[in-house]
Formats: structure tokens, sequence, C-alpha cells
């Protein structure tokens, strides 16, 4: 028992990150044009 984790479990976890971070960058990507979209549009003025 030299492992705490088995190599392919650090792989595989490595993987979800990578495509945890991938969905993230997509996610706030979107956000921030949304709210570049809102702002051009004087909605913030409603507050």
């Amino acid at each position: 028992m030299s492992y705490l984790v088995e190599p392919n479990e650090i792989g595989k976890a490595f993987a979800i990150s990578s495509i945890a971070q991938k969905i993230f960058c997509r996610i706030f990507t979107l956000l921030r044009q949304y709210k570049i979209f809102w702002w051009e549009h004087g909605q913030y003025h409603s507050f």
C-alpha cells in the first residue's frame, strides 16, 4: 500500500477537473457576455 490513491484514480480526477474547468470557463464567458448586453441596454437603471 504505497499509494493512497491509485494512479488511474489520479488520472480520472485530473480529467474531471479539466472538464469542470472548461465548463466553468464556458459559463463565465456566457455570464460576462450577458452582463455586457444587460449593461448596454441600460437595465441597471431599474434599481
